[in-house]
C-alpha cells in the first residue's frame, strides 16, 4: 500500500479529492496496480457520487484500476456521517497533547452560545459549525478563558498519532479494520 503526501499546508477537501480521482479515472494507464481514493460520508455530494442509488457498495470505479470510496462505518459508531477521525475511538479522539489541546465534538458546546456544556471556561466562536450537528469534528476556534485556542487541528492530531507522540503512543487503530477489509474486497475485484 501506497499513501500519498501532500504537502502539510495543502486543503484536500473532498471536491479535490474527486478531481484528482476523475482525472486519474479518465488518464490512467493500466497496470497491475490499483488507486483508491477514500471519500468522508460527512458530504452526501460524494457519497451520491460514489455510491449512486445502491448504498450497500462503499465503493464504485469508472474503470482503469481506479475506484472511489466511502469511509465504512465503524462498529463504535451510530452516526453515518463520518470524516476519517471519527473512525478513532473517543478515548484516544480526544485526547490532549502536552499544550492541553484536543479534538472536540460540535455536540459538546451549545449551538446558541457556543459554551462547553461542561466547562464554561471554554467556547466555540464556530457556531455555524456547532449547528450542522453534533459529531462535527471541530478542530480550531475553541478558546479558554484567556482566549488561547484549546483546539488541536486534525493536522497536528494526524501527525502526533502517526509519531506516536505521547500521549498518542498507544493508539487502538483496530477500529480501522472495516477500512482494510473493504480493500481486500476492491482488490479482490480487481484480480
Amino acid at each position: 500500500i501506497l499513501f500519498y503526501k501532500y504537502h502539510a499546508d495543502a486543503n484536500i477537501s473532498n471536491s479535490t479529492l474527486w478531481k484528482y480521482y476523475s482525472e486519474k479515472s479518465n488518464f490512467k494507464e493500466d497496470s497491475d496496480r490499483i488507486e483508491v481514493y477514500l471519500f468522508d460520508s460527512d458530504d452526501k455530494e460524494f457519497v451520491n457520487k460514489v455510491c449512486g442509488n445502491d448504498r450497500s457498495r462503499l465503493y464504485s470505479t469508472k474503470g482503469m484500476n481506479t475506484f472511489a470510496a466511502i469511509l465504512p462505518n465503524p462498529d463504535h459508531r451510530k452516526f453515518d456521517t463520518l470524516c476519517i477521525e471519527h473512525v478513532y475511538s473517543d478515548e484516544d479522539l480526544f485526547r490532549e497533547d502536552s499544550k492541553g489541546r484536543r479534538l472536540y465534538f460540535s455536540g459538546e458546546f451549545d449551538p446558541q452560545t457556543g459554551i462547553h456544556k461542561e466547562k464554561p471556561n471554554l467556547r466555540c466562536i464556530r457556531l455555524k459549525k456547532l449547528k450542522s450537528g453534533p459529531y462535527n469534528i471541530i478542530d480550531y476556534d475553541v478558546l479558554n478563558e484567556h482566549d488561547t485556542n484549546v483546539a488541536m487541528s486534525k493536522n497536528d492530531f494526524a501527525h502526533a498519532v502517526c509519531n506516536r507522540r505521547p500521549p498518542f503512543d498507544n493508539v487502538d487503530f483496530s477500529h480501522f479494520s472495516k477500512i482494510f477489509d473493504m480493500l481486500r474486497e476492491i482488490l479482490n475485484t480487481f484480480q
